[in-house]
């Protein structure tokens, strides 16, 4: 379970920084709330907001 957690986490965070549309942010926003415990979840927040700074 723990693999394949990293696995997802590493393609929500590379679909993110190839993403330029807000749709596909909120198809990722989506499958972190389904898939992601809720301190995951935080720290990804960081990041996908981290990822939309630096992309605009």
């Amino acid at each position: 379970q723990p693999a394949s957690i990293a696995q997802l986490l590493l393609i929500i965070q590379s679909t993110c920084l190839n993403s330029s549309t807000s749709v596909h942010h909120s198809v990722n926003q989506s499958l972190l709330l389904a898939y992601i415990s809720p301190v995951h979840h935080s720290v990804n927040q960081s990041l996908l907001l981290t990822f939309d700074i630096k992309r605009n």
